[in-house]
């Protein structure tokens, strides 16, 4: 079999482990492995958007001393030995400027770059609606970049006459150009990422790793195939989330305060807590997470508050997510300006806990945070108003409108059955796989087949002291952002 790997996703060794894994196992397997990767050739990628030359210099530096750690033969090739960048057509006269949605819709033969592109700039910005004219300069960056990542791969598939493709993430544009090419050339694409830790990682078939329908095959997969200890593991994870005691959730709910509720609370009124999510990693995803049901959360949040206005039974508390902290946009100003009489809003780093709303409140409402899905495990009514990983898993109620929303709240309904998000979460505690060649030491180095990699001592310098100089830079802009929050905060609730 001719595999290629195209790589150039390695600043970090949580993104270049998986792609090393998998290169060895197909050496080891007897396979011809054809490694292509870049020297500096692209104006922009997602982990260098500025084309900054250290960063540059380091992703090569980390990547080439991973290959050292490789046993067996491969074939190495870089972008520009398969296609000079200046001979193809990059269609930048096709962008829309002034239209998100138009932008997005944006195609090149199988490649839906305007969607690639749109992403990678939310994510660069943390804005799930940027004003892309401001952006100009690297929204124009990233598409030749993109187009020439597509067209290159696909020469590359022909020329080396390839049977698989492996590629690591594919949401952001110069990594779908990839997963999009093989798809033009009807080779079969690997689409790798993280697993349920720091020791496994994930594979995904000819997809990107947010498709509902893989998802939920894996859920039911590995819990037919679990044995009869399923459900007390499943209850365990979610009771370590709410207890803190969970590495990704503690880190936002550690500063709250256990069973801390907002001084209005009134155990006699209908309280429903619409938790809020970030926007910005699924807005530019495809078409199967698209909203039909409400534009965004700020028009769920406006929208619900206004329907239940006639009755003062309802009380809404708006729970902002604590990742949201420091960060300021229009989807955090919209939210935050919202001022009708039935609504309380508690921004990121209230000390209000979090979980104490969950147990304590009549409904929930989400549009896919995962509080939707725990809502279901503490038998509390769930209602999801947009696309979620666990839509289809039968433990909460999936309106196809707003009357039907509000219908739902004015019923009371009772708590949807929770074995879906107990199979949800036992998923979460055994996806992936695990490493057999590589080990990571941190986020700077790691080890193949019981070698050292990393950027060598200079590069690896320079990468500490830019991290550190970002977290302090990105910190004081947190602390800026959100003495905004509150001042807006103020500004429409005193």
């Amino acid at each position: 079999m001719k595999v290629l790997f195209y790589s150039t996703y390695h600043f970090n060794t949580e993104t270049s482990g998986p792609i090393f894994e998998n290169i060895q196992d197909h050496i080891n397997l007897g396979d011809e492995v054809h490694i292509l990767t870049c020297k500096g050739e692209m104006s922009s990628c997602q982990v260098n958007p500025n084309h900054n030359y250290f960063h540059c210099q380091t992703c090569i530096s980390t990547f080439q001393s991973g290959l050292s750690c490789l046993e067996g033969a491969y074939h190495l090739h870089y972008l520009s030995d398969i296609l000079k960048i200046d001979e193809i057509d990059n269609k930048v006269s096709d962008i829309t400027w002034n239209d998100n949605d138009k932008f997005r819709q944006l195609q090149h033969e199988d490649f839906d770059i305007g969607m690639g592109v749109f992403s990678s700039v939310v994510s660069i910005f943390r804005d799930p609606k940027p004003v892309l004219s401001g952006h100009e300069a690297l929204v124009k960056n990233q598409w030749v970049s993109s187009m020439y990542i597509y067209e290159a791969i696909k020469k590359a598939i022909d020329e080396f006459k390839i049977d698989l493709v492996y590629v690591f993430n594919a949401r952001f544009a110069t990594l779908r150009a990839c997963l999009r090419a093989a798809t033009n050339k009807n080779v079969f694409c690997r689409v790798l990422e993280e697993g349920r830790d720091r020791n496994t990682y994930s594979v995904f078939p000819n997809i990107m790793p947010h498709s509902i329908e893989h998802y939920t095959k894996i859920i039911y997969e590995l819990w037919d195939n679990a044995d009869e200890n399923k459900v007390s593991i499943a209850q365990l994870y979610f009771d370590n989330r709410s207890n803190s005691n969970n590495e990704r959730v503690g880190m936002f709910t550690q500063s709250q305060e256990k069973g801390k509720l907002p001084n209005s609370w009134d155990s006699n009124r209908i309280n429903i807590v619409f938790f809020t999510s970030s926007e910005d990693e699924f807005v530019a995803i495809g078409k199967d997470w698209d909203n039909a049901l409400y534009e965004n959360q700020y028009h769920t949040i406006l929208k619900i508050a206004k329907s239940l206005q006639h009755s003062p039974k309802y009380r809404i508390y708006v729970r902002m997510h604590p990742n949201l902290k420091g960060i300021y946009n229009s989807s955090i100003t919209d939210v935050i300006s919202i001022k009708e009489s039935n609504v309380e809003l508690i921004l990121p780093e209230s000390k209000i806990s979090s979980y104490s709303l969950l147990f304590s409140c009549n409904i929930v409402v989400t549009a896919g945070s995962t509080m939707g899905l725990e809502a279901s495990v503490y038998e509390k009514p769930s209602i999801l108003t947009s696309n979620a990983l666990y839509m289809n898993l039968g433990c909460t109620y999936n309106p196809n409108s707003h009357e039907e929303v509000i219908k739902l709240i004015e019923s009371e309904p009772k708590p949807m059955p929770k074995l879906g998000a107990l199979k949800y979460g036992y998923m979460l505690t055994q996806f992936g796989k695990t490493y057999k060649y590589y080990k990571r030491i941190d986020t700077f180095q790691g080890l193949i087949n019981g070698k050292k990699y990393g950027p060598d001592f200079v590069y690896l310098y320079i990468r500490k002291l830019g991290r550190w100089m970002r977290i302090n830079k990105e910190t004081r802009q947190k602390e800026i952002n959100n003495k905004k929050q509150k001042s807006l905060y103020e500004t429409y609730h005193g």
